[in-house]
């Protein structure tokens, strides 16, 4: 349900993505590439490691993993999804 929500947003808004590569040192990069494209765009960036197929349409939707065990932190994932296609 994550990935469909992902797509959707991903085909609304049609987002330019950087991607960054390499063993070391690539969150510290993303957050230096998200301040300086601050200045001039909107950016949108997980703030942590998200390399999975839960995590990638989380940073995609906007949200942090609120845990397996968290059946209202999810809801709320949801429905952020939801609001950001409506």
């Amino acid at each position: 349900m994550l990935k469909f929500f992902a797509r959707a947003i991903l085909r609304r808004y049609h987002p330019r993505i950087v991607g960054i590569t390499g063993s070391v040192g690539k969150t510290s990069t993303c957050a230096a590439v998200a301040s300086v494209l601050g200045g001039s765009y909107r950016v949108g960036w997980s703030g942590k490691n998200y390399n999975s197929e839960i995590g990638l349409p989380l940073a995609i939707i906007g949200c942090s993993n609120p845990g397996t065990d968290n059946p209202i932190g999810w809801l709320v994932v949801l429905g952020r999804a939801c609001a950001r296609l409506v």
